[in-house]
């Protein structure tokens, strides 16, 4: 991934748009790729301070100093680096302080030698003096040795920095919107659950010909948790090239000033892959729901429910019981409350009005009623008293972890109450 500083682009009114590789300056991204990786794979062993150092002694064109920055970050990415020895330098640090500080404080000291310090350390830990003197900083960055150079080519190399400089600008984004067509309804549900394996605030909505609008939320429109909020958006980059075609479009906030401009860049076509992570809850859930004697079973959630004025909802679970009643379960990221709050409110409108409950979309089976339950986080300070006993589904609030009998408790009372 590339930070926005080290984005290449340029201005065209309140556009924002990336500098495109294209005849010499690309035929010179290549050649640095080559060079790059070759100096890296040959540093096996140094330090990072040295490996860097060896980089910045690759020639290069005044003109390309940027872009031989970005190309050297995302070839260091693909690096593993460690400290060097197998000492704990903050123990280290730990015992050698507290010996220096105790000899400042002695009275019949005055001063003392480095050397000697370092001698009563390296007896208290049995370790020689040269071999703590080494060890008492290998932490740092600059200190760490490379022990995995990169996997990748130089045509690798250079179509991740090209992504990269995607995802460095929308570490500036406040809105994203997606248009994105795929080649089958397992590939949405794939792309849907990567949104929530990300926790990104996002909604869906269905457009003609099968394909689909997803407005995501920036990591700009938050007022903490930026940075965490903003790695998890450009982390999504990889799974857009993997659809058939995406057009994104954002809107940013650039530059020191925070300058607001428009970015649109189209994606895909690089795979169609269809395998999704799932989040370590929802896969603690799914075992925990799955044990004998529970009543229930539980699979990841393959339905796309279309509830009116909320969008496209993407179930993470659904359970069903011995009966053959199926409870679809929603778990709420921890970023957003107008997200669940959009949910509650259409649960209670069709309570009330006692009208249908929420639909899956399903290609050429039409649609079909469902039960919905969410499982929200006290993070948002969401009472399960909002919802009116008729409302059309149900909220468990939880605290810290998700544990299954609750989950199953309101999962059961939403079957009995006819939901």
């Amino acid at each position: 991934m590339i930070s926005p500083d080290l984005v290449r682009v340029r201005r065209r009114g309140e556009r924002l748009e990336i500098v495109q590789l294209k005849g010499p300056t690309r035929l010179e991204a290549e050649r640095s790729c080559e060079e790059i990786l070759s100096a890296v794979r040959a540093a096996a062993g140094k330090s990072e301070e040295e490996v860097e150092q060896l980089l910045l002694e690759i020639p290069r064109s005044p003109s390309a100093e940027k872009l031989f920055a970005g190309l050297c970050k995302v070839a260091l990415d693909d690096c593993e680096f460690e400290a060097p020895l197998e000492l704990d330098a903050v123990e280290l640090r730990r015992v050698v302080f507290e010996r220096a500080a105790l000899r400042r404080k002695d009275p019949a000291e005055h001063g003392f030698v480095r050397a000697e310090i370092l001698a009563e350390a390296s007896r208290e830990l049995g370790q020689a003096p040269e071999l703590v003197e080494r060890a008492l900083f290998s932490d740092l960055k600059g200190a760490r040795l490379l022990v995995r150079t990169p996997s990748v080519s130089a045509p690798e190399l250079l179509s991740r920095y090209e992504r990269g400089q995607v995802q460095g600008v929308l570490l500036r984004a406040v809105r994203i919107g997606l248009d994105v067509v795929c080649t089958s309804p397992d590939a949405y549900r794939a792309l849907f659950r990567k949104l929530k394996f990300r926790r990104l605030l996002h909604r869906i909505e269905s457009r003609p010909g099968g394909a689909y609008h997803i407005e995501v939320d920036g990591p700009l429109c938050l007022f903490e948790s930026v940075t965490k909020y903003g790695l998890a958006l450009a982390q999504l980059v990889p799974a857009l090239d993997e659809c058939q075609e995406v057009r994104l479009s954002a809107d940013l906030r650039w530059g020191a000033k925070r300058t607001p401009l428009k970015f649109e860049v189209v994606l895909g076509g690089q795979g169609q892959g269809h395998l999704a992570s799932v989040r370590d809850e929802v896969q603690a859930l799914l075992g925990a729901v799955n044990r004998p004697g529970t009543g229930w079973t539980a699979r990841l959630g393959s339905e796309l429910l279309d509830i009116p004025g909320v969008g496209i909802v993407v179930p993470d679970l659904a359970l069903e019981d011995a009966a053959g009643h199926t409870v679809h379960v929603e778990v709420m990221g921890y970023w957003s409350r107008e997200a669940v709050f959009r949910r509650l409110d259409w649960m209670s409108a069709q309570g009330q009005a006692g009208v249908g409950r929420a639909q899956t979309e399903s290609a050429g089976s039409g649609k079909q009623r469902v039960r919905l339950l969410l499982a929200v986080s006290s993070q948002l300070r969401v009472s399960p008293d909002v919802l009116p006993p008729d409302a059309n589904g149900g909220v468990y609030v939880y605290k810290g972890a998700l544990v299954a009998r609750a989950l199953l408790e309101h999962a059961r009372a939403l079957v009995e109450a006819g939901a």
